[in-house]
């Protein structure tokens, strides 16, 4: 396992998902490679948590099967239903769901009504968020954008609130997001598809709404559901040209950038 743990979190995954999207490309062909290119970096995720995971026996480790289970998910929906667009937005849709009653369970018997309150605002959140990412274009960056601001706010949120393994993972995420979104800039060339929003951005959410329930700042977490939504809040001009669609994505990084703040010190200056 490597010391460094920015490079564990940081530029190691960043690495393996620049360096698997490109391999998928390369043997899967022009036409199948550009569909499935952005299972790499949930590739990338999984190397990531291998190295930073407990010893525990896999099948007992119920975070590495989630994980497992989301990529192979993802993969299967983006070459078997990339052109069939309802499904393949259930699938997004319902998929960090399934996982986040994976990871917590689905019995709340005993359970006290703050408990019931949040897993209950916790659900309505990734279902809505999912299904604002879900509706745009396999062909627009800003779904990458935000999906990888959102995972460094959960990241930072978490390794302040002291839950190592949670905040790697995110952090982690996001460094793999990052090494897609450098295929894809200034010139698109893959599409997300459900490699990213079933492969990552289901993981992030569902361990978001596993670590709310826990008591990781709740507060700091709820501000980092407007970055999914940052392109409208925001209302970020048209842009034309090669230029301005080289821009955009560092602009809306900007202003995803200003919410991650927010967060982070609501986080570390409240009790939330």
């Amino acid at each position: 396992m490597p010391e460094n743990l920015w490079v564990l979190y940081g530029a190691l995954p960043a690495a393996v998902a620049f360096a698997s999207v490109g391999l998928i490309r390369l043997i899967s062909g022009q036409a199948l490679g550009g569909r499935i290119a952005s299972t790499g970096a949930g590739i990338a995720l999984l190397v990531a948590y291998a190295l930073m995971r407990d010893p525990l026996p896999l099948l007992e480790d119920r975070t590495a099967l989630l994980l497992v289970a989301l990529v192979a998910v993802g993969l299967v929906s983006d070459l078997l239903f990339a052109n069939v667009r309802l499904i393949s937005q259930t699938i997004a849709i319902v998929s960090p769901l399934l996982a986040f009653m994976w990871l917590r369970g689905t019995t709340l018997e005993g359970a006290t009504s703050l408990y019931v309150a949040v897993f209950g605002v916790c659900f309505v959140a990734i279902a809505v968020i999912s299904f604002n990412f879900s509706s745009f274009e396999p062909s627009s960056t800003r779904p990458a954008i935000m999906l990888a601001m959102a995972a460094l706010g959960v990241g930072l949120v978490m390794l302040f609130d002291g839950a190592r393994l949670s905040a790697g993972i995110s952090l982690s995420a996001a460094a793999a997001v990052g090494g897609f979104f450098l295929w894809n800039w200034p010139k698109q060339r893959f599409a997300g598809g459900n490699g990213l929003l079933v492969g990552v951005a289901a993981a992030l959410l569902s361990l978001s709404a596993a670590a709310a329930l826990a008591g990781t700042s709740r507060l700091g977490l709820a501000l980092l559901v407007l970055v999914f939504f940052a392109d409208k809040i925001f209302r970020l001009p048209a842009f034309d040209g090669s230029v301005g669609r080289a821009l955009e994505p560092i602009l809306l990084a900007g202003v995803c950038g200003l919410i991650v703040l927010a967060a982070v010190a609501a986080s570390t200056l409240t009790h939330l």
